[in-house]
């Protein structure tokens, strides 16, 4: 199939213009971070640990938990993106505005970055409304001012396709690449799949020296990390075992077999085709409906923004083969990943491509049905402008907490006043409530067998148990894991607070021996 048409807007401006245009894109993006912005910090509960590596960091005591009674090291996620908030908060505070704050930066450069990379592929008026679109989009927008690494991972992964594919070959140019890969898979493990498009790419293209190098640097670097943490805390990465799990909340449940892991991409790829790639772009079909007969036009909205998208993908198989095999190698990655926490998040890196290649399918398409030049760019802005929708809603929208997270605050702050410093609580979000509560936490393990939960208590060296309310009756860890053990100790613990409902609680452990020695 021939590349795209000549004139879909491809003329190129003078720096000037170019200068203007990225500048104002730059104030849009800036304003719809702004009306969008909340000043709470979100319930995902990576982003307090974030907050608290970042902090660790600051603190001089490393890359660490210090929410911990040990502070014990972290392996979880790769250093970038703490680093990143550790270097600004060393200027501006480390506060959750602070953070959002640089988060939302970033949102606006992936936004200029949409722009820059699309016009090298589809033009610059359709490139101009890719960018657009994923500027209004109040998915897109939600995650510009949550504490999370999916949007500055946004921001760089552009930055290195858009080098890989219009830099010139050479030394320099080598060097550089091989230092952007490192960065991008220290900001988002998931960052090895476009580093490994990237080699790829380069033995694809006849470059087999840049991309067996660029293969020993992912290598290299994976290597490093999973030393320090050998080092530090005795074992890898915790992703390998969370992947590996049928049910990361239900361990015992055991690993996976090739059957599971089958039906779990499944369950991924009808999840994410079908809803949440599509609604990262476009969020405006999704908002306030709801029915059978709704939901299914929904689904088929959803597809059809990925086949246009896969339309503009092949379209442009030859002028971004690198984009093309970082889709393949980043979709695949998030199949395999616990349907459990399929989400629309995972989705936000890749949006901007996904926005690029869409309009583009959508621009073909109507050239294609024979349809003016003019009239298929309005029918890629008109589907840009539906955003408006959602958005509007999304800025209405309500700020602050449903009343299960504002009861579980409430304990946390409770438990800052009436507790002392050294005192130490096990609960379900232990991140989230150190922020609140500035006391040591430690998370409860996952298992149905009692006494390993009571051992579990006595080794924690626990003062405080928090009862919450996530999930709801049935389904909460809490309820299946925590509740039977509480229930055998009652002689032992004692409720100190409680809020109204959904009732939440603090217990106090081992009441007689500690009540003698306040």
């Amino acid at each position: 199939m021939p590349g795209p048409p000549k004139d879909t807007g491809r003329r190129r401006p003078g720096p000037s213009r170019l200068v203007l245009v990225v500048v104002l894109l730059g104030v849009v993006a800036g304003v719809f971070a702004f009306l969008g912005f909340d000043p709470y910090p979100s319930t995902i509960g990576d982003n307090a640990e974030f907050v608290i590596l970042s902090r660790s960091v600051l603190a001089g005591k490393g890359f660490s938990y210090i929410n911990h009674p040990e502070e014990r090291p972290a392996t979880k996620y790769p250093p970038g993106f703490p680093l990143m908030l550790a270097a600004w908060g060393a200027f501006f505070g480390t506060t959750f505005v602070s953070l959002k704050l640089f988060v939302a930066l970033t949102y606006v450069g992936a936004v200029v970055l949409t722009f820059i990379l699309g016009r090298r592929l589809i033009g610059d008026n359709l490139a101009l409304v890719a960018a657009l679109m994923v500027a209004s989009s109040s998915s897109f927008i939600r995650y510009s001012h949550t504490v999370l690494s999916e949007m500055p991972y946004a921001l760089f992964s552009l930055v290195l396709l858009y080098f890989v594919m219009y830099r010139p070959p050479g030394r320099r140019s080598l060097i550089a690449t091989a230092l952007l890969c490192v960065w991008v898979y220290y900001v988002r493990t998931v960052g090895g799949t476009l580093v490994l498009a990237v080699a790829v790419y380069h033995l694809l293209e006849t470059r087999r020296k840049y991309g067996l190098i660029l293969l020993a640097v992912l290598v290299t670097a994976s290597v490093a990390w999973a030393l320090r943490n050998y080092a530090a805390a005795g074992e890898g990465s915790r992703y390998l075992s969370v992947l590996m799990k049928v049910d990361p909340y239900h361990p015992h449940k055991g690993d996976i077999d090739l059957a599971d892991l089958i039906v779990r991409m499944g369950r991924n790829l009808l999840g994410y085709t079908s809803e949440l790639i599509a609604y990262t772009v476009l969020p405006s079909y999704h908002v306030h409906v709801a029915g059978a007969e709704v939901s299914l036009l929904r689904n088929l909205v959803s597809v059809g923004v990925v086949a246009f998208a896969a339309v503009g993908g092949y379209t442009l198989r030859r002028k971004a083969v690198v984009v093309n095999l970082y889709l393949l190698l980043y979709l695949l990655a998030y199949l395999i990943w616990p349907d459990v926490w399929m989400s629309d998040r995972f989705m936000i890196p890749i949006a901007p491509l996904v926005a690029i290649y869409a309009v583009q399918g959508i621009y073909r398409v109507c050239t294609l049905a024979g349809l003016p030049r003019r009239a298929a760019v309005a029918a890629c802005i008109a589907v840009m402008l539906t955003n408006a929708y959602a958005l509007k809603l999304y800025v209405a929208r309500e700020r602050g907490y449903m009343p299960l997270w504002a009861n579980y605050i409430q304990c946390a702050l409770w438990s800052a006043r009436n507790t002392r410093p050294d005192d130490i609580f096990i609960c379900r979000k232990p991140f989230f409530f150190y922020i609140f509560s500035d006391r040591r936490t430690v998370s409860y393990p996952f298992t149905p067998d009692k006494e390993k939960m009571k051992d579990y208590f006595r080794e924690s060296g626990a003062d405080y148990v928090v009862v919450d309310y996530f999930g709801g009756p049935g389904s909460s860890t809490t309820e299946l894991y925590l509740l039977p053990v509480l229930v055998d100790m009652l002689d032992s613990i004692k409720t100190v607070y409680s809020t109204g409902e959904p009732l939440t609680m603090v217990v106090r452990l081992n009441v007689g021996r500690k009540e003698q020695g306040r």
